[in-house]
């Protein structure tokens, strides 16, 4: 697999807390340069272009500048040069196993006619369909396509945002080939996202989203761009909030909707007359996610809780939904014809007098669906989560493609050729065993068929463990592989749910779990080997160095903040050591006595949705743990370390309406963040060797090939004179 790179060098001056360089402080820093630590500087390429404004650490990830001398102090007395690889493509990729679940969803879709349509989704995927077959136009990338607009099959549009960058995007098909088009020329308007996009012709196109943060206001305001043709310009309007959909009926006449996220409680309806855009008053607060009008007299709206508006040409009113399930699209054949669909699969029909259910093949297991286009009162698509399509024939809608629905909870490679993944199958509704045959993942019959399984680790191609929960009797399990099938072993605590696996030899072998639970096979049986362990902490993970060497992590049944779980096993007995912080570990890695990590949610904060933990690294140097950066602040859930100076984390945030997976790498100075493929949370990762790994989490099956690019730096004499 081909990766692209293009160098650029940064240098930056770290400094102390609450320290302002002033010497070095231009309004535009040049050649990439970056002063870390003031949030208010604007960051060019070597061209001089805009490349980051108003810059925040946590905001631009692949500039990480964490932890970068062997002592991980964070107080710095030194200059660093890097040179940091932009990535053009991803070292990890969905492989083709994990399907198009692995893009997480599909977000929008349009149709030119019923031989021909597009649909755009998460990794900035763009698929398209003509004469009854989908084919990959654009493969996905660290970016994320919200709506696709066609106006013919030589003209469209297609939105969304770059998550690594915070920058809005747009992309042009021009008959040929899709191309990036530049956001408009004001500095404050690179950043945002967009949601929607509406064509009314080759020079007349409408897109909204969210724009930037007014500090006067203290608002989030809406974005509202516009194409004259030539280029996207910005375009003023009243919205404090989310513009999540838009339809334009002509140039004087469209609308938008969204709703006011965090900063209220209140519905935003926007109305184009040909001069402004003007608020136009809402007869609900609850979100509203899509628009479709029929005419200037006669629109739709639908959103949360089931919600349904009908525009009558003077006001919105409420109208009777059969469905209290959130509504996420709406689109309308004419007066008489149109189409909602959202949360569950859910799809509901307008005959002319009333919206009614509609089967759905998806079943209520499906997550959501999206977005739908129809051709004609006969022919649509509709798409959605896990990268489902459906297609109405006229008489029903019909599956196209919805992928088995998986949740990945855990992979243990044992070479490049064998390797185990093992989780629940949604779709079937039973135990989940994939198997790696150096081609191809391949489901694996088990016998074994009601155990959410947690955990697995492979000690050969003909050994291995894995722990579950069986939804039938309400026990743990603990699975055995004797190199032809997964076979029940007996577990000495049933009623205790167990959760890793650590693997020293076959006859030396951990588990642990809830309530305290520790337990050791010996070669022979599983024994009780708690000694120490309070039975009010839990166990996510354990990892072990030796017989008398391991570590364990996890939490406590307390109410939050509440201190973080790490035991120590000396071979003997089980020993707390505070690392001082508080909050939940998820994985924990070792690598010598010296040097061991672990990840999890630390020291969280309280919030209007309750208690959030802010994801970071603990580091094990032999005499205290110490708490070190994390690239993104978003919790990482499997840590795997092949050195002192290589190793993987992955894992999820989960906390906003942008959740994604998060991938780092540590190369033994600082961990950095690599760009992710899949929205989806990743929950475990192996690695067969420096060069070769896999992840997953969710339905997502991820593969990377190396070798990993280097930072280069280069320490100069310190230069401050306040230090």
């Amino acid at each position: 697999m081909l990766t692209l790179l293009r160098l650029v060098i940064v240098s930056a001056l770290i400094l102390p807390t609450g320290t302002r360089s002033t010497a070095l402080a231009p309004s535009c820093i040049k050649a990439t340069t970056l002063i870390v630590g003031q949030s208010d500087d604007t960051i060019c390429n070597e061209n001089g272009n805009h490349l980051i404004t108003k810059y925040q650490p946590e905001h631009t990830p692949r500039i990480t500048t964490g932890q970068i001398d062997a002592g991980h102090n964070q107080n710095y007395d030194r200059r660093t040069l890097y040179a940091l690889e932009v990535h053009t493509n991803n070292y990890w990729y969905c492989y083709k196993d994990g399907g198009p679940a692995c893009y997480s969803q599909l977000n929008s879709v349009a149709m030119v006619s019923s031989n021909e349509g597009w649909a755009v989704g998460e990794g900035a995927i763009i698929l398209h369909y003509l004469d009854g077959e989908w084919q990959t136009v654009l493969k996905p990338t660290h970016r994320t396509l919200e709506s696709i607009s066609m106006i013919s099959p030589n003209d469209g549009w297609a939105v969304g945002y770059d998550y690594v960058l915070d920058k809005a995007l747009t992309m042009h098909w021009d008959g040929s080939k899709w191309h990036e088009v530049n956001n408009p020329s004001s500095s404050n308007t690179s950043w945002g996202f967009l949601y929607s996009v509406s064509k009314v012709s080759s020079t007349d196109a409408w897109a909204v989203g969210l724009g930037e943060y007014d500090w006067n206001r203290q608002k989030w305001l809406g974005a509202i761009w516009h194409w004259n043709g030539t280029a996207w310009q910005t375009v003023d309007n009243p919205a404090e909030g989310y513009l999540f959909s838009m339809d334009m009926i002509s140039s004087t006449d469209g609308w938008a909707v969204g709703h006011s996220g965090s900063q209220g409680n209140y519905a935003i309806i926007l109305h184009w007359n040909g001069t402004t855009w003007q608020a136009v008053s809402s007869p609900t607060s609850n979100q509203i996610n899509s628009v479709s009008m029929v005419s200037a007299t006669d629109g739709w709206a639908v959103g949360a809780y089931g919600t349904i508006l009908r525009w009558d040409g003077h006001s919105w009113q409420i109208v009777y939904s059969p469905t209290s399930v959130h509504l996420t699209t709406v689109k309308m054949v004419n007066a008489n014809n149109g189409w909602a669909m959202g949360e569950y699969g859910k799809i509901l029909h307008w005959n002319g007098n009333i919206w009614e259910v509609v089967s759905s093949p998806t079943g209520s297991w499906y997550g959501t669906l999206l977005s739908v286009a129809m051709s004609s009162s006969s022919d649509g698509l509709a798409v959605g989560t896990g990268g489902a399509i459906l297609r109405w024939n006229g008489s029903q809608w019909v599956d196209i493609n919805i992928p088995p629905v998986y949740w990945l909870n855990s992979v243990s490679m044992v070479t490049g050729s064998d390797g185990w993944a093992a989780g629940w199958n949604y779709s079937q509704w039973c135990t989940l065993f994939l198997r790696w045959n150096g081609t191809s993942w391949q489901p694996f019959n088990s016998t074994v068929t009601t155990s959410f399984i947690q955990s697995i680790a492979m000690i050969s191609a003909n050994d291995g463990w894995a722990i579950g929960w069986n939804y039938t009797t309400s026990t743990s399990d603990i699975l055995r592989w004797n190199g032809t099938s997964w076979q029940t072993a007996y577990n000495p605590t049933p009623t205790k749910q167990l959760s890793s696996i650590s693997i020293l030899s076959a006859n030396d072998i951990w588990i642990v779990g809830y309530d305290g639970t520790a337990l050791h096979w010996d070669g022979n049986s599983w024994q009780i080997r708690s000694q120490g362990l309070p039975t009010d902490y839990f166990f996510n993970a354990i990892s072990t160095l030796s017989a008398n060497d391991g570590w364990a992590v996890g939490g406590r049944y307390s109410m939050p903040p509440n201190p973080t779980t790490v035991v120590h096993w000396n071979g003997i007995l089980w020993q707390v050591i505070d690392p001082g912080t508080e909050g939940q570990l998820y994985s924990v890695a070792t690598v010598s006595p010296n040097d061991v990590w672990a990840s999890g949610d630390i020291e969280g904060i309280q919030t209007g949705s309750g208690w959030v933990g802010q994801g970071d690294f603990l580091h094990w140097d032999g005499t205290a743990w110490q708490r070190i950066a994390n690239p993104t602040h978003w919790r990482f859930t499997s840590i795997r370390m092949l050195s002192s100076i290589d190793g993987w984390a992955v894992g999820d945030c989960t906390r906003d309406m942008h959740s994604r997976s998060t991938i780092a790498h540590w190369d033994g100075y600082i961990w950095w963040e690599f760009p992710s493929p899949t929205r989806q949370g990743l929950a475990s990762v192996s690695m067969v060797s420096p060069n070769e790994g896999w992840a997953v989490g969710g339905s997502a099956i991820l593969r990377f090939q190396g070798p990993v690019p280097k930072l280069q730096r280069l320490f100069l004499p310190a230069i401050m004179n306040n230090r």
